[in-house]
């Protein structure tokens, strides 16, 4: 009996107008019920970290849910402790005090100096002048420093270090936080305050995105043992207004653009509007699909690389209203996380996360604790209901030296340990302040009296560490990853439009385009610690000059050449802050030896000319001559 041959896979790449609209739809709306019936029970976690760090109290409720009213436990308190808000506020603020310095020195740029890179620039020198100290031939430094201020102007533009605050909030809050790198258009995404001229065109911003309305992909978990062959999905949820989609429809359907195009006008024409879930009506919840699509029936296989389709849900089914191949290299989003625990899910943990429990049992106890002590400050009193004098009179009267009559005795009842209570209270603050790392030391206050100052440091280190910890892992993934988002859209950004930038280290402006970017960039992001490393380098700079002018005249006998102390001088100035160094330098002048002798030349004398090498067995000028030269040759009353 013959075998049969097993049907061939066919695996077909589209383009994006290549594939059935309908069914691209409904397999972007099952993926998202998918992913989030699986993240359910994460869902309800970040649930209950905005309501503790909202401080919203839970209302007292029956064994069935129903709201307790009228059982006689009205009086007892419902707060919510701020632990977590403390927490949050606490852990953003040591973290944006390690990423980010007072000036802009956080990251640094090595660009590869390339052939074509060099003759790009040269065809399109810097206008600043070298008279500012702002180099116009290329050089390392000067390549490096224009796409670090090419970067520096655009987050100037926009509040960049806020959003990267939100990030980390994210990060901290839920354990997963993520942003998009975006071209938008200037003038309608930011309120500009700066006064700066808007730029023509769209330009790169760094986006934050809520991972509650983000559904990360899972499957790459279990596709990496058999090596990665797409990339990775992200499904995003929001609510739009339906007039919004349709203005947005009819003014992008004849718009090119991958970053604003791609819009299907026939598609939103009948949207009908639904309530959205905080209460606004006529709005549609629409999905938006980046990544590779990939579907397939029997052995047909179809795959759609680099793709960004969004679709709208409705009851008749789901339908695409936008599609667009992504223009850029690399995803548009950037992933961040505080920690990861579990190996086969995309998401990580937070510390706010992990502290849900405690913060429920300390609220628990602070309540306990206030029921207690007013229990025993009004405690409840017992008497003999057959007491005439105390019937008439409604009760004993409560009340400091209160006096009543009555013929039997009045007892007061002890109910609650308020002293117990408040160990309780105490020991599950103290656990959460374990949990969270933020202890008094890290809130401005010190365990101890009377201790060093490097006993203070150490404390506050200690406090500290996992935050540290947590940046370094930002520096070395979001924000490193968002560098090179940024260059690759800030060279679109500036192709053929010459902007204004200002350079940090130069103190001095320039005008670029694209032509000044190299085609390859290394960034390496050292955050706040960047500002001592260069403070450590410009007094290694300094302490090596006396050294250079002492082994400067040897060097020179031994055939070395002299180096160019003019420079090295505007280099010192510069480095100390002082911009226009060559307003400090007059024309040289002439040192001539005592008594009307003639000038000799000073070979190998730092600020000197340089003249012929000396003559061996030529007497040479000591530095005591050579300073009394310079005496002589100063206007009367300035020696």
């Amino acid at each position: 009996m013959a075998k049969r041959k097993p049907a061939e896979q066919k695996v077909e790449e589209k383009p994006v107008d290549g594939i059935n609209l309908d069914q691209f739809a409904q397999y972007i709306a099952d993926e998202y019920r998918k992913r989030k019936s699986r993240r359910s029970n994460r869902e309800k976690h970040w649930a209950e970290v905005d309501r503790q760090i909202a401080m919203d109290n839970i209302t007292r409720t029956d064994s069935e849910g129903r709201t307790v009213d009228g059982d006689g436990s009205e009086w007892m308190p419902e707060i919510e402790l701020p632990l977590q808000a403390e927490a949050l506020e606490v852990l953003c603020t040591d973290a944006r005090r390690l990423m980010f310095s007072d000036d802009e020195a956080w990251f640094d740029a090595h660009a590869a100096l390339t052939d074509d890179f060099i003759k790009r620039w040269e065809g399109t020198p810097l206008i600043g002048g070298d008279e500012f100290q702002i180099p116009t031939k290329i050089t390392q430094d000067a390549a490096d420093k224009v796409v670090e201020g090419a970067l520096n102007f655009f987050h100037r533009r926009y509040d960049f270090k806020q959003r990267v605050d939100l990030f980390n909030s994210e990060s901290f809050k839920y354990g997963t936080a993520a942003f998009r790198g975006m071209m938008v258009r200037e003038d309608k995404f930011t309120q500009d305050a700066t006064g700066l001229k808007a730029i023509r065109g769209l330009v790169p911003q760094f986006v934050v995105v809520s991972i509650k309305n983000l559904y990360l992909d899972d499957a790459p978990m279990f596709a990496m043992h058999e090596g990665v062959m797409i990339a990775p999905s992200y499904i995003r949820e929001y609510w739009q207004n339906v007039h919004d989609v349709r203005l947005a429809a009819t003014l992008g359907q004849a718009d090119k653009s991958p970053f604003t195009g791609g819009w299907i006008p026939s598609q939103v024409v009948d949207l009908v509007g639904i309530q959205s879930p905080d209460g606004h009506k006529d709005h549609a919840q629409l999905l938006e699909f980046e990544g590779d699509f990939v579907s397939g029936q029997g052995s047909s296989t179809v795959f759609v690389p680099n793709i960004i389709a969004t679709i709208v849900l409705q009851a008749g089914g789901p339908r695409i209203v936008r599609i667009r191949e992504r223009e850029l290299p690399f995803r548009s989003y950037g992933i961040g996380f505080y920690h990861r625990d579990d190996v086969d899910s995309p998401y990580g943990i937070g510390p706010l996360v992990k502290g849900v429990p405690i913060q429920k049992c300390a609220s628990e106890a602070a309540n306990r604790l206030i029921q207690a002590a007013a229990l025993n400050t009004e405690p409840p009193i017992a008497y003999d209901p057959n007491d005439w004098h105390l019937q008439n009179a409604g009760g004993p009267r409560i009340a400091p030296g209160a006096q009543w009559p009555a013929m039997s005795n009045v007892v007061p009842q002890n109910i609650g340990n308020p002293a117990a209570m408040m160990q309780v209270y105490q020991g599950l603050v103290k656990q959460y302040q374990d949990l969270s790392g933020v202890n008094d030391a890290r809130m401005g206050a010190s365990t101890q009296t009377h201790k060093t100052a490097f006993a203070v440091d150490a404390e506050q280190t200690r406090g500290v560490i996992r935050t540290v910890d947590y940046v370094k892992a930002m520096m070395a993934g979001p924000l490193a990853s968002w560098l090179y988002m940024h260059f690759h859209m800030a060279k679109l950004s500036l192709k053929k439009q010459k902007q204004m930038v200002f350079l940090d280290d130069y103190k001095g402006f320039v005008e670029v385009d694209d032509n000044h970017f190299p085609d390859d960039v290394v960034f390496d992001v050292f955050g706040a610690a960047g500002t001592m490393e260069r403070q450590q380098q410009n007094q290694f700079f300094l302490q090596i000059l006396p050294g250079l002018a002492q082994i400067e005249p040897l060097a020179i006998k031994l055939g070395a050449k002299p180096m160019d102390w003019d420079k090295l001088r505007s280099e010192a100035l510069r480095r100390g802050g002082l911009t226009d160094t060559e307003t400090y330098f007059k024309a040289p002048i002439s040192i001539g030896a005592p008594n009307g002798a003639p000038a000799v030349p000073l070979a190998g004398v730092p600020g000197a000319a340089q003249g012929q090498p000396p003559v061996p067995g030529t007497p040479q000028p000591s530095p005591q001559d050579t300073l009394t030269a310079l005496a002589a040759q100063l206007p009367a009353g300035r020696g």
